[in-house]
């Protein structure tokens, strides 16, 4: 077996290996997958813009003049933050305790219920006893619900 050569010129041997090189590259640019990058959200917008050079120098903002003719009024809400406000055609008045804490006024229910509590232990009509005497029955006490209304409909006490 015996090797061929040819006597090429250096123009011809730098264009020839130009050429194998491209096409390799080529060959290869297909194999790949293109690649993706994994932060394309928010964040890698975000640090673009971090990236950007300002052109000029950042300035204080104010509040146009035409906006300095009006009043703002602020107010606090008359209600508690966090309390809502029931008509009374909302609630169902509970006959229980279990029903009471199952409403949807649980809350109020249950705060209704430790005031009348201390009401009662603040005037000597409740006392708290540790142990009972022997053969003594306590009686079981029966709660009953109800609600205040005024006069637009809105439960001012439960």
């Amino acid at each position: 077996m015996g090797i061929e050569t040819y006597d090429l010129e250096d123009d011809d041997v730098e264009e020839t290996i130009e050429q194998k090189r491209a096409l390799v590259d080529c060959v290869r640019s297909f194999g790949e997958q293109p690649k993706r990058h994994e932060n394309r959200g928010r964040d890698s917008i975000a640090g673009r813009r971090e990236d950007k050079r300002q052109r000029y120098e950042s300035r204080e903002r104010k509040r146009p003049k035409y906006l300095e003719d009006y009043i703002l009024n602020s107010t606090l809400h008359p209600d508690p933050i966090g309390q809502r406000r029931w008509k009374a055609s909302e609630v169902k008045i509970p006959k229980m305790v279990r029903q009471a804490i199952r409403s949807p006024q649980c809350n109020e229910w249950v705060a209704a219920m430790e005031t009348q509590m201390q009401a009662l232990i603040d005037k000597g009509a409740l006392d708290q006893n540790d142990g009972l005497r022997d053969g003594a029955n306590l009686p079981k006490p029966k709660w009953v619900f109800d609600q205040k209304v005024n006069g637009n409909g809105y439960i001012v006490r439960f």
